[in-house]
């Protein structure tokens, strides 16, 4: 337990003594991963299904752009 005169911030190892935005980046990110890897998961059948049915409407083709774009984002947004 803190004692009056400490902070919780004074008793955290460095590692964790975060400014309050990267730690609440570092959760964002952490949280988003997951929610996009389940979903790349669950639906990785169906968008192969997808891709190959004849016919490419607009809202076929921004399907497929969106899930490559959202893949490169979080590479970059983890990277740095």
């Amino acid at each position: 337990m803190a004692s009056e005169g400490e902070s919780i911030s004074q008793l955290l190892p460095p590692s964790l003594n975060l400014p309050p935005h990267l730690s609440a980046h570092k959760y964002f990110l952490v949280c988003t991963l997951t929610v996009a890897a389940w979903d790349a998961l669950v639906l990785s059948p169906r968008t192969w299904r997808l891709f190959y049915k004849p016919g490419w409407s607009s809202l076929k083709a921004l399907f497929h752009v969106i899930r490559v774009w959202v893949l490169v984002e979080f590479i970059i947004v983890g990277k740095y």
